[in-house]
């Protein structure tokens, strides 16, 4: 009542003044960026046109939601990786830190997280000892690959894209697991390859 009595004696700038406080910003918001040869693309100056754009988001740290993005020289989003920030960084987001030391984590693990190296297919190992090269016995000459191995295509298709050494980068999805994706020119998109435990 007192906020409409001002309006009505000073004008419509008090009753401003008695609106709702904005929302305060996100308390986890990082992001970090690297330059990569990934799609073929390239800028005018020949550079890599490509890049990895590392981000995280939301109220806090502990509870935040990480991202890894490739995109495109144009900013089109190629591939995208998402999940909670507490199963990729796990020491990062436990317990409850400060916001500043939470953030400076953040950042830390971002700027690690996003310098990809883009490798080839052909750096993959072969069908028969992909599950031996982690310790596990050989695979049979068919079949899928055993855990801690998996990836989406049979045999034939898996051996094609190694004997095609296409550019493919890999990064962690956990402090124990990562992917690997490769870029199909062909189709113009990138495509998971292979994931696997460390």
């Amino acid at each position: 009542m007192r906020c409409f009595l001002l309006t009505l004696m000073f004008g419509a700038t008090v009753l401003n003044a008695c609106a709702p406080a904005p929302t305060t910003a996100e308390g986890c918001a990082v992001v970090q960026t690297h330059a990569i040869a990934f799609s073929g693309a390239s800028t005018s100056d020949l550079a890599a046109g490509d890049m990895v754009e590392a981000r995280s988001f939301g109220p806090d740290c502990a509870t935040a939601i990480v991202t890894l993005t490739f995109r495109a020289a144009d900013g089109a989003p190629l591939w995208t990786f998402a999940a909670p920030a507490r199963k990729v960084f796990p020491e990062t987001t436990a317990g409850a830190m400060d916001s500043v030391a939470a953030l400076q984590g953040m950042d830390t693990q971002l700027r690690r997280w996003v310098r990809v190296m883009v490798l080839t297919t052909a750096d993959q190992p072969r069908w028969a000892p992909i599950s031996a090269a982690a310790g596990s016995p050989p695979l049979p000459e068919t079949g899928p690959p055993a855990p801690p191995w998996s990836t989406p295509f049979d045999q034939a298709t898996y051996a094609d894209l190694r004997e095609r050494a296409l550019p493919m980068a890999c990064f962690e999805t956990s402090p124990d697991a990562a992917s690997c994706v490769y870029w199909e020119a062909a189709a113009g998109e990138a495509l998971l390859f292979l994931e696997f435990q460390r």
